[in-house]
């Protein structure tokens, strides 16, 4: 147990500075510790901005462009409902996260992509696979 309890804190120091170091310092983008056995799971806002690139077919740089063209806006909003979802942060928290946008940004890009998941059989899919490779 205590080589387990020891992993597990080694695990998080590397996640935290490794991360930290991707989105640009602070901790404000820490995200839910998963424990399984001695396996640590930990998304942090860098993981979902990458999966959502990766899967939608976007730069990275698109995820806090001013850009509101619908081919940058919805992975921007995808990537915003999966930092409410997989993290602790605040509405306001992702909206600086994601180009200083305001909480109700956030809030409008999680209700549409929540009720897109509904109504599109094909974008659903998209976002389970978004949350697959986060999962790792």
């Amino acid at each position: 147990r205590l080589l387990c309890g020891l992993r597990v804190l080694l695990a998080q120091r590397q996640n935290h500075s490794l991360f930290a170091a991707l989105d640009g310092g602070g901790t404000s983008s820490s995200g839910i510790v998963r424990l399984s056995g001695c396996l640590v799971t930990r998304i942090l806002l860098a993981d979902i901005k990458l999966a959502v690139c990766v899967g939608f077919g976007v730069s990275p740089d698109s995820m806090t462009s001013a850009t509101r063209r619908a081919i940058f806006a919805r992975p921007r909003q995808v990537a915003m409902y999966l930092a409410r979802k997989h993290t602790r942060l605040s509405f306001p928290q992702i909206g600086e996260k994601f180009g200083g946008r305001d909480h109700t940004t956030v809030i409008h890009a999680c209700r549409r992509i929540e009720a897109l998941r509904a109504s599109d059989p094909g974008f659903e899919a998209a976002i389970r696979a978004c949350e697959a490779e986060l999962a790792g």
